[in-house]
């Protein structure tokens, strides 16, 4: 049986010392037979604050922290479970992790400690977060997914549904999505949600929905991929239908939390043969010619070269002084002017095109998502690895739910 003791949210997060940690240990919760430092929570704020471009003042610390420190309870569940499992992680699982990183981020091998502290970001608090992941996604493969089953007669009425919407609207959405497991925090997850909202509108929806989304999704950045009417709920679809690729809806409260959504893409559904289809999450920054195009030109270069990914692509972009510049959304590269498709067709994620020369001026791209393209794959078995997957979210969330309810968390600050 869960047991919450609330003391008082109102410590200091900030401004501890190596010595006053060392001296004092500070507890922030219990979770079972471990805690949860007040360390471990004040450097999983800096990495969250960091990589969602989040404010880093007082009074935004002081909002995100409650649910900063329910992610990591839930994190410390997960792993407690995986354990008992005999589920373990090696230290060169992490130390692969940590090469992955170093990749996605141009950062030359065996630098990503000098990379890190050159941002302030505590490398025990990601280490101690891939640590978490690796389990729990381990745990979920070992022994949630064995236990899904489908039948092919289920296998059929999807197909046959999936067909049904050939040339329907489809929408690409990302969510964002926080419980409300105690009625007693609803006006704070609340006033979360609207913080929230007011900085993807600013910023990387992608990297918020990794570090406060609780649903399955938030591993994929909140990913929900390509939905139709049905799929989520009809007031959310048709708010988002009429939205531009890029655009927010929400927040919007339900029975069991609230969810936040962004529109990445639209495009009329193609049925089973929209997997055979290339689609790209498309983002693109614009300097107006005033002048000569070769200035322009020169100008959008020396701002793009500031950016390694989409996320920096993007920060730079708003530099540029057009507002055109920013997210393009999900297309078809077959429904893209011949003129940007000859540049982008190549692109792999996170790679920029050559400047080109649209009506808006000096213009370059970058891919963010790719989607399709891929080696014809049998129709039922797209369907059945579709079907599996919706299977195995709703047994995680199953599963953390009896986590959380037959866990000892107090929380102590």
């Amino acid at each position: 049986m869960i047991k919450v003791l609330v003391v008082a949210f109102a410590v200091v997060l900030g401004g501890m010392s190596a010595a006053g940690a060392q001296g004092v240990l500070r507890i922030a919760a219990v979770v079972n037979d471990e805690i949860i430092s007040v360390q471990d929570l004040s450097e999983r704020i800096q990495l969250v604050m960091s990589t969602s471009n989040l404010p880093d003042t007082p009074e935004v610390v002081k909002r995100v922290a409650p649910q900063i420190l329910r992610v990591l309870i839930d994190e410390r569940l997960k792993r407690q479970e995986a354990e008992r499992a005999g589920i373990t992680v090696e230290q060169a699982d992490i130390d692969e992790a940590l090469a992955e990183i170093e990749r996605n981020n141009k950062v030359p091998p065996g630098q990503l400690d000098a990379f890190l502290a050159s941002r302030n970001l505590p490398k025990g608090g990601l280490v101690e977060k891939i640590r978490n992941d690796l389990a729990w996604s381990r745990y979920v493969a070992r022994r949630l997914r064995p236990q899904v089953r489908v039948g092919e007669d289920e296998i059929s009425d999807m197909v046959a549904r999936i067909q049904a919407t050939k040339g329907m609207i489809e929408l690409r959405v990302s969510e964002i999505f926080l419980p409300i497991e105690d009625s007693k925090r609803a006006s704070e997850v609340r006033a979360l949600a609207d913080r929230l909202v007011e900085q993807a509108r600013r910023g990387d929806f992608a990297s918020i929905a990794q570090n406060f989304s609780q649903s399955p999704s938030a591993a994929a950045g909140g990913d929900l991929g390509w939905v139709t009417k049905g799929q989520i709920e009809d007031p959310v679809f048709e708010a988002l239908k009429n939205l531009q690729p890029g655009a927010l809806a929400g927040p919007v409260e339900n029975a069991n939390g609230i969810s936040i959504y962004q529109l990445r893409g639209r495009r009329a559904a193609g049925g089973l043969d929209a997997a055979t289809k290339v689609s790209l999450d498309l983002t693109q920054m614009v300097v107006p010619v005033s002048g000569r195009p070769e200035d322009a030109i020169n100008a959008v270069q020396t701002m793009a070269a500031k950016a390694s990914d989409c996320r920096s692509f993007r920060e730079a972009a708003k530099e540029s002084g057009s507002r055109l510049s920013g997210d393009i959304g999900t297309v078809s590269l077959t429904d893209l002017p011949q003129q940007i498709r000859d540049v982008v067709q190549g692109l792999r994620v996170n790679e920029k095109s050559k400047p080109t020369m649209t009506q808006d001026g000096a213009t370059i791209y970058m891919v963010c998502g790719r989607e399709g393209g891929e080696a014809e794959v049998d129709p039922r078995q797209r369907v059945r690895t579709l079907l599996v997957r919706e299977r195995v979210d709703l047994l995680v969330r199953r599963e953390l739910r009896d986590l959380r309810r037959d866990a000892f968390i107090e929380i102590r600050i």
